[in-house]
């Protein structure tokens, strides 16, 4: 009646997909297709692995770090991009398996306890997400903690921010 189509497809924010849903495992697809996208552009064989682990610590990790501020990201996504993350490191190809000359818990571990640095990224989601909620229970002023301390406060405590079921998935 009014000329307007109705859509399934918000468009993307900042590189983000608007789902206007709760989001699944496939609407993060992007991510990986990301990753891959850089690490085709990259040639593994040519570079050694000191330039490898820092392609893949400097790069690899911070495709990610937008929609993990915000949103808890699928295990299985991001073990699927720490093992597209491993096979560049270790300069693996598809059929071709390299012999691994330190374990993976090696290589997370920080520079100062001998490791790699490179950070695991289920670690790293769950640390942007406490960060948001350390925001809300400290009683932050910034603007979205406003509109949802006055969407979901039940009470008048600040620890009164309770998501019921019904609830935004945000």
């Amino acid at each position: 009646m009014s000329g307007f189509r109705e859509t399934n497809v918000l468009g993307k924010y900042l590189g983000v997909p608007v789902t206007g849903k709760a989001p699944k495992k496939d609407d993060y697809q992007y991510i990986l297709d990301q990753v891959s996208s850089k690490l085709m552009a990259w040639k593994a064989n040519q570079l050694s692995f000191a330039g490898r682990v820092t392609l893949a610590k400097s790069v690899i990790e911070a495709v990610p770090i937008y929609p993990m501020m915000t949103t808890s990201i699928p295990k299985s996504i991001l073990e699927n991009i720490q093992k597209l993350q491993r096979t560049f490191i270790w300069g693996e190809s598809g059929t071709e398996r390299k012999y691994h000359a330190i374990g993976w818990d090696m290589i997370t571990r920080p520079k100062d306890m001998e490791g790699l640095g490179l950070r695991r990224l289920s670690i790293r989601n769950k640390a942007c997400i406490l960060k948001l909620g350390w925001k809300m229970q400290t009683g932050d002023q910034d603007f979205w903690c406003k509109v949802l301390r006055g969407k979901y406060q039940r009470s008048e405590d600040v620890n009164g921010v309770v998501a019921k079921p019904s609830d935004s998935s945000l």
